[in-house]
């Protein structure tokens, strides 16, 4: 089998990277011919891991300050409905596709693949999530809107390549996509269960990024218990929330691991407590099954490591849309608390830490729902699925 991945070209962090590496490593390992397109950033990661890694056209993000509420937000921001970015990532995609021969692509969000897909005859795949789908709402925002302008513009553009107009810029996500593939649970996103060809798999975590610097050891100490942080780029700055995190747990006896990258704008000078830790990249798998705690922004990879080594989650999601749907579901399921960014103070920081450490019922939650995502088959699982497809094609 050829797998071709195409990871999402927008978007600030590695997340998408991570669920299209999962898979090409695990198709590696049986045996099949791999390659990835991918914008600079990703290319030089992918090459680095010895995958064949072609340049895709990368995006100019437009500086709208939109709300972070569906995924058509996150596409316009990040200028991935420009037609002539778009025009560019599909022609690049069919070159590809010609050169490469795949018997399959595997994305992530990457608008274009709809396109390629139907234009080459070639099937394609996608990690999904509830929160891309049209009919997503969420308790954030009072308003929303369809982008009738942009939606015109691309059903234009179907029209072109006489593919059927889309009802919704949604739609693009994976609607159309031959195998529907949500890492996660039913339990953490039962919306997804009245879809048809949507297979769980709970998650889709890339060993390698997850074992980078596995080396890495912290100083032996007395400090316990142990609270992992990783808050990525949101509404609260990184230094303010890093000064933050430093009021609550410097003076306390609990051992503090925050993790920076993928962050930019980091203060050259960080706080130095013996207590609190400072990392760059760094196996967060390590670290999270190391803490007895997790306190996050509530991104897709973050909360499914966590509750995979068992760990109740502190998540503040800030204005965005997707996060907090996660911190809902984690609040809703008993494992972690989901908090607005008003209550990112030391004292309310200390308080909810302290009430999952020591409430058994949140470290008990959090272990059955980790339970059922390793049951759930993992990227294993979803690349069954794949040749699964591809052997009946």
């Amino acid at each position: 089998m050829r797998i071709l991945l195409i990871p999402f070209s927008g978007g600030l962090g590695l997340g998408p990277l991570t669920r299209c590496l999962a898979i090409a490593e695990e198709g590696k390992k049986r045996g099949h011919k791999v390659a990835f397109l991918c914008k600079p950033f990703f290319k030089k990661i992918t090459e680095t891991r010895g995958f064949l890694s072609y340049l895709s056209p990368e995006p100019k993000h437009i500086r709208r300050n939109l709300p972070k509420y569906r995924l058509a937000d996150l596409a316009l921001e990040y200028g991935l409905l420009n037609l002539e970015y778009l025009q560019k990532a599909i022609k690049q995609e069919l070159a590809i596709i010609k050169t490469f021969r795949p018997n399959i692509i595997f994305t992530e969000t990457q608008f274009s693949i709809n396109f390629s897909s139907k234009i080459s005859g070639i099937p394609w795949s996608t990690a999904i999530s509830w929160t891309d789908h049209a009919k997503f709402r969420s308790s954030l925002y009072k308003t929303f809107s369809i982008y009738l302008h942009h939606l015109d513009q691309i059903n234009r553009l179907a029209s072109q390549y006489n593919i059927s107009p889309y009802g919704d810029l949604c739609d693009l996500a994976f609607e159309r996509a031959h195998i529907k593939i949500a890492p996660t649970s039913p339990e953490l996103q039962p919306e997804l269960l009245s879809f048809p060809n949507v297979h769980f798999v709970g998650s889709l975590l890339s060993e390698t990024l997850e074992n980078q610097g596995n080396n890495i050891e912290l100083p032996i100490n007395i400090y316990w218990p142990s609270i992992y942080v990783y808050m990525s780029p949101g509404e609260i700055p990184a230094r303010q929330w890093i000064h933050t995190i430093c009021n609550a747990f410097s003076k306390q006896s609990y051992n503090v691991i925050v993790m920076l990258s993928p962050l930019k704008n980091i203060p050259r000078h960080l706080p130095n407590f013996p207590n609190i830790h400072f990392l760059g990249l760094a196996p967060a798998r390590k670290f999270i099954r190391l803490s007895d705690v997790v306190i996050t922004h509530g991104g897709g990879n973050t909360m499914v490591n966590a509750l995979l080594n068992n760990k109740p989650l502190l998540i503040f999601p800030h204005n965005y849309a997707e996060r907090h749907y996660n911190g809902c579901a984690i609040e809703r399921l008993g494992a972690g608390f989901n908090l607005p960014t008003k209550a990112f103070t030391p004292e309310i920081i200390r308080k909810y830490v302290e009430i999952l450490i020591h409430k058994e019922s949140f470290i008990k939650n959090a272990k059955k729902l980790g339970k059922h995502l390793w049951e759930l088959g993992g990227t294993k699982r979803a690349v069954d699925i794949l040749e699964s497809y591809c052997k009946h094609l």
